[in-house]
């Protein structure tokens, strides 16, 4: 599966088991850490040229 549905379930589970603050800091170091794969140079790419994205899980 794509990198950001997997954060997004690990995002999910966390909330059951942190408080506000802990979860704005996951939700930060998760995003920073999506923004530097391949996969989301795919999806934008992906976006522009109005195709589905060809995912990797890099």
């Amino acid at each position: 599966p794509p990198l950001a549905a997997i954060a997004n379930k690990e995002a999910v589970n966390a909330a059951f088991e942190t408080g506000l603050h802990h979860g704005l800091l996951f939700e930060r170091r998760t995003f920073n850490g999506l923004c530097a794969t391949d996969d989301k140079a795919e999806g934008m790419t992906a976006f522009v040229e109005k195709r589905p994205g060809l995912w990797k899980g890099k």
